[in-house]
């Protein structure tokens, strides 16, 4: 499968929710709850496992796709493209980073996202995933930079992806009423994400 076969994926998904396709979502969100193993290894006709940890990794270093909004993530994901066998682990880590729709995609280009020069740059594993190169037309479309557009990216919805308030705290989406607090295992402790039942580190339920 190709990290574009994804992105559309991930773009008809957003639009399926009512999500903003020039808004943000969290890592967490794009993997557990638009595009996550389970919604999509039947559509998209995956293979293996690997095949989708490969395609996603590789989504999320074309910003022609998807574009990665902490640099060091960037850095992460390239890293992880060149070994031999890249996995998803790496994005444990950046959970709670931003990411949106790049401009092949129907977003908007970011302030302080690169675009890659050109396609001979992207690391092998990449390739090998099938990441094709926007066209010429794609990567005009949102060339001009914003000018007096706000740079700060607005967190998102744990659950449903929409941007949340910029100027309060906002514990609970005022558009889906979801809790923004990251769920935790009532018996261990351990970080859950929103669709989980079960715990991945003692195996207790979920409370809900």
């Amino acid at each position: 499968m190709s990290a574009v076969a994804l992105g559309r994926f991930l773009a008809r998904r957003m639009a399926a929710a009512g999500v903003d396709p020039n808004g943000t979502l969290t890592v967490e969100a794009v993997r557990g709850r638009f595009v996550p193993y389970r919604s999509c290894r039947g559509e998209l006709d995956l293979a293996t496992k690997a095949e989708y940890d490969l395609a996603l990794l590789a989504m999320l270093n074309e910003p022609e796709l998807v574009e990665v909004l902490d640099a060091g993530l960037r850095e992460a994901v390239g890293r992880e493209l060149t070994s031999p066998e890249p996995e998803l682990a790496v994005l444990d880590g950046f959970a709670a980073c931003m990411v949106g729709l790049g401009p092949a995609l129907g977003g908007r280009r970011r302030p302080g996202v690169a675009r890659r020069p050109n396609s001979s740059e992207r690391p092998a594993a990449a390739a090998e995933a099938g990441v094709e190169a926007p066209g010429d037309a794609a990567a005009e479309a949102g060339a001009e930079e914003p000018g007096s557009e706000d740079a700060t990216e607005a967190a998102a919805c744990r659950a449903c992806g929409a941007e949340l308030p910029r100027n309060r705290e906002a514990r609970f989406c005022p558009y889906c009423g979801a809790d923004q607090e990251t769920p935790r295992c009532a018996a261990c402790g351990e970080e859950l994400e929103a669709d989980w039942r079960y715990c991945p580190a003692c195996g207790r339920a979920a409370e809900r």
